[in-house]
């Protein structure tokens, strides 16, 4: 007999003490308790959870692939076990063939109507009133059992941090020409993390967002590099973006991006003294269009100016692939946070790196 626990889309910054994740908690370990196999699948996070908490709960499983048989090889089953950190033994995939267009989201409606076909039962969590999936609950098959008993009232909590820097002046940093790497938020696991560690912290610190622009921080320190990223990057290229602006003058860039629920960088970053960042290979970025470049200049050192926004604003410079900065002399190096609680919380986790502080209030 197959379970399903369904949850409409959530906050983009969760916390594990927000009802739809306690009640999907509870839920469950109903099923569990009750011997039932849960239909699971990956994204978007709610997903995601209960998969893991059905792999916490080491009961059986079937895992939702939107895809054809064979397009998943060993980065696919063989990988999320690990993923998730459920034992393979005990779960089984379903592939739900692919799409004819409409991406991601297109698969993401075909597995839902997959998962609510082979339901015995379904147990609503938070779901989104006259939503899609709404409507497919409702016109599930006769014999389809349903248990509204962990049900709560839907409404994504957007949690993101608001910054108010009007009237405050800002601490210069030490003499010398810096590059600020500038960091955020992740929306969900780190890119190189598995699920599984995302919400082992997302349950152990239920009353905060555990991959805020500090934890970021953070960790860039502990593990001492900082991942480049292909994304807007000329073929498909990794390189870790920074600036040369001062403090001063990057704040004013600072900008809640509606569109994608996130800023274009947070009051987090790690400083590089500029010659310390240019014998690790970093290099100013040159702004005209790619296309009347010379030949001989590497693409990833050259940026459109913006035909829209202005992107010589923000003075960029990249180095290739990630950047190791354990390899920097930390004389070279700065952390930069925007008040003396993060400061605090930096220097309590052991991190052997000078800190500086925006403001002093």
């Amino acid at each position: 007999m197959n379970a399903l626990i369904l949850n409409s889309a959530q906050g983009k910054y969760p916390r594990a003490s927000e009802p739809w994740a306690e009640n999907a908690s509870r839920a469950v370990k109903y099923i569990a308790d009750a011997g039932y196999t849960a239909l699971v699948s990956g994204d978007p996070l709610p997903w995601d959870f209960t998969s893991w908490l059905t792999a916490i709960e080491r009961m059986p499983l079937t895992f939702i692939v939107p895809g054809e048989k064979g397009e998943i090889s060993g980065a696919g089953f063989d990988s999320l076990p690990d993923e998730y950190g459920f034992e393979r033994e005990r779960a089984s995939l379903s592939f739900i063939g692919g799409s004819s267009g409409g991406g991601y989201k297109q698969a993401w409606r075909e597995r839902d109507l997959f998962a609510i076909k082979h339901a015995d039962l379904i147990l609503p969590i938070s779901i989104r009133s006259g939503g899609r999936l709404e409507r497919l609950i409702n016109g599930r098959a006769p014999h389809v059992k349903l248990c509204n008993d962990f049900k709560c009232e839907w409404g994504p909590v957007k949690h993101a941090e608001s910054y108010d820097f009007e009237e405050k002046i800002v601490n210069p940093l030490p003499h010398g020409d810096w590059i600020i790497h500038w960091t955020r938020a992740s929306q969900g696991p780190w890119p190189d993390e598995r699920k599984q560690d995302f919400f082992k912290d997302f349950a152990a610190r239920p009353n905060e967002y555990v991959r805020s622009a500090l934890d970021t921080l953070k960790r860039i320190v502990a593990s001492k590099q900082i991942l480049g990223s292909a994304t807007h990057m000329p073929g498909g290229m990794k390189a870790v973006s920074c600036s040369s602006l001062s403090i001063e003058d990057a704040l004013p860039l600072m900008r809640w991006r509606k569109r994608y629920s996130r800023y274009t960088f947070e009051a987090f970053g790690l400083g590089i003294r500029r010659e310390a960042f240019m014998r690790a290979g970093g290099r100013e970025v040159t702004y005209r269009d790619r296309k009347s470049s010379p030949d001989g200049l590497d693409p990833l050192f050259i940026q459109s100016p913006g035909e829209i926004g202005d992107w010589t604003k923000e003075r960029e410079w990249r180095i290739k692939g990630d950047l190791a900065i354990d390899t920097i002399d930390r004389d070279d190096i700065i952390l930069i946070v925007p008040d003396m609680s993060a400061q605090e919380s930096l220097i309590a986790s052991g991190m052997d790196v000078c800190v500086h502080r925006m403001f002093d209030a």
